[in-house]
């Protein structure tokens, strides 16, 4: 059986060219269309059936890791240029109108 050489390059400029993922403008990270998602819904779908037998359980998780687990698994070790970062915001309306003044005063270049 004759084997060719994968080109990940080529790979992603293909499915780029063939509209299967949109570029976002950060490495490694990209929009998919529809045809991608059903590709991977049914791969999703092969892959419950195959182990229905194994009784493993499905669990979904949000598209956040907690940073504890990145510096455990050493991730910024191997893909840095993947990592961004989610700020949540508990205060009241008082300390939300407070930040929103100092984000704004900051974007103009006051101190």
């Amino acid at each position: 059986m004759a084997t060719t050489a994968y080109e990940p390059k080529a790979f992603h400029d293909a499915m780029v060219e063939h509209g299967l993922i949109i570029p976002v403008g950060v490495l490694g990270a990209f929009g998919r269309n529809h045809v991608f998602e059903d590709v991977l819904e049914r791969l999703n779908q092969l892959i419950t059936r195959v182990g229905v037998g194994d009784q493993a359980e499905e669990v979904m998780f949000p598209p956040v890791v907690n940073r504890k687990v990145l510096e455990k698994v050493e991730y910024m070790d191997s893909f840095p240029q993947l990592v961004g970062t989610v700020h949540s915001f508990f205060g009241k309306d008082k300390q939300a109108r407070e930040l929103s003044a100092k984000i704004h005063a900051n974007s103009r270049g006051a101190t």
